[in-house]
């Protein structure tokens, strides 16, 4: 049991690490470009890193989610895995060549005619060249996830990512300027795809016809729903966004963004979990042990809200001071948002923990419908407050729409695949939460914000350890604090 904590735990550091550095890296770039080539290279480097982004989303149109799911599920079927990873690299490279055609075509097109930026076509036909490796990349990427190979899995996305820093840097220092700074997104992506290609190379198969087919349907089956959510997921990640500048000014979008920026960072540690308890649930899924999935579930609920919750009080205390240290002081008005996106932000994040349950069973579709209707909420919401409350509005009606998801998503997961959700406990410890936070909140009107978070970080350890974390949670806890630098066997 300890081990099995020690190696879940490993696995969590290895994949929060990628993506706490791949963050990073985003950021640092952004920092660097800004101050070295101006404000306006920046703007066209956003433009490409986002085009870079959605080939990155949608490049290999879902594949590699269905790859760690069936991988996960039927590992212990290694003729059968092997030949959906053979199918699944395949495809993904056809298709991320289609996808590179289309965009290299088109590139003229939206840089003239929708941006009327026309230094804008050569970058985006320079971001279109990594498409097909970010397809195989991403294939690779999900089988190794499937089989809970995280060592292997943050070794590459953390050296994709130091190589995108110094290619980057080091081609825009010898005066190649925006064309550099592309070809510093593209470099890195291929040279980890193909390597990330042939870390898997003993793993695959050579493909029968009929095989091929059938793993093709079912891979696609699963990925196009997968992308689907995605896509509706990035356009609820830009619509309180898009609709301040509707309804606002550009320099309040700006101001936004750093609250926005900032909020989203509460997410990263339970993305990092749902890397694992996907493929964990997913194993479970294919045995038919549901009390096994019940229990991780719930497990990972309790010992995710001990952390996050901490930590989200933490940011809504000092936001003033979080903003100050990161940005110019023009961006202190976000702090009141900042601190309303982070209570939405809390609540996603302990759901993002067990966030693929859904679809790591049979229930992909149905995510699908329940984010479509929590950005229907998101943008009515908008709609509704923006104009009356500005940016704080436009924060308000986030928080309400994740907060609204979240339920929703703990409903499903309970309904659909046939387990017990610990909904009094989970009303319990968000009223003794709202209750303390509130109490310190308002404290922190009239002393010192320090002294009232080191209150509630205090009182928040004791009665939970005390009321809310079970016996045996406390016991994995310990066991793993016992033995996480002692040597084990790998599970």
């Amino acid at each position: 049991m300890y081990e099995g904590m020690r190696r879940f735990a490993r696995d969590v550091g290895f994949s929060f690490a990628s993506l706490a550095i791949s963050a990073l890296v985003h950021f640092v770039l952004r920092v660097f470009i800004g101050s070295y080539l101006g404000d306006s290279k920046l703007g066209l480097y956003t433009l490409s890193f986002t085009v870079y982004s959605l080939g990155m989303l949608f490049g290999a149109f879902g594949i590699g989610a269905a790859l760690t799911k069936y991988v996960a599920e039927l590992r212990e079927d290694v003729p059968r895995t092997r030949g959906l990873l053979t199918s699944g690299v395949i495809e993904s490279f056809f298709l991320g060549c289609i996808i590179a055609l289309v965009f290299y075509a088109a590139a003229p097109a939206i840089a003239n005619r929708f941006f009327h930026m026309p230094e804008l076509a050569g970058l985006l036909r320079i971001v279109s060249i990594a498409f097909p490796f970010i397809a195989v990349e991403k294939a690779t990427l999900g089988f190794l996830n499937g089989l809970r190979q995280m060592r292997l899995f943050a070794i590459i996305n953390i050296s994709q990512n130091v190589l995108m820093v110094g290619i980057t840097i080091t081609l825009v220092l010898l005066g190649h300027g925006l064309t550099g700074a592309a070809w510093g997104l593209v470099l890195p992506v291929v040279i980890l795809g193909l390597f990330s290609l042939w870390t898997v190379r003993q793993s695959l198969a050579r493909p029968e016809l009929s095989s091929f087919l059938a793993a093709s349907r079912l891979l696609l089956g699963f990925g196009g729903f997968v992308v689907l959510a995605n896509g509706i997921g990035l356009m609820q990640s830009y619509t309180d966004s898009v609709m301040i500048g509707f309804f606002m000014k550009d320099v309040d979008v700006g101001v936004y963004a750093a609250a926005v920026t900032l909020s989203q960072a509460v997410l990263l540690p339970s993305q990092a979990m749902q890397m694992i308890t996907g493929p964990a649930i997913a194993t479970l899924w294919g045995k038919g042990d549901r009390p096994g999935i019940e229990k991780m579930v719930n497990d990972t609920l309790v010992l995710t809200v001990g952390f996050i919750m901490p930590v989200a009080f933490a940011a809504i205390m000092l936001a003033p001071d979080l903003l100050r240290i990161i940005f110019p002081d023009e961006f202190l008005p976000a702090a009141d948002s900042l601190r309303i996106l982070l209570v939405g932000s809390a609540f996603m994040a302990v759901w993002a923990s067990i966030g693929s349950a859904l679809s790591s069973t049979a229930y992909v579709r149905v995510i699908f419908l329940l984010s479509a209707t929590s950005w229907a909420a998101n943008i009515l919401l908008n709609a509704l407050l923006i104009p009356h409350l500005g940016i704080e509005g436009a924060a308000a009606a986030t928080s309400a729409a994740l907060v609204l998801g979240t339920v929703l998503q703990l409903y499903a997961t309970q309904r659909l695949v046939g387990i017990r959700m610990r909904w009094g406990w989970l009303c319990t410890v968000t009223v003794f939460i709202l209750l303390l936070g509130g109490g310190c909140y308002a404290l922190s009107r009239v002393t010192s914000p320090y002294a009232c978070l080191a209150i509630f970080l205090v009182l928040f350890a004791a009665v939970y350890v005390r009321f809310f974390l079970g016996k045996e949670q406390l016991d994995l806890l310990k066991g793993l604090v016992r033995r996480v630098h002692g040597p084990g066997p790998e599970v």
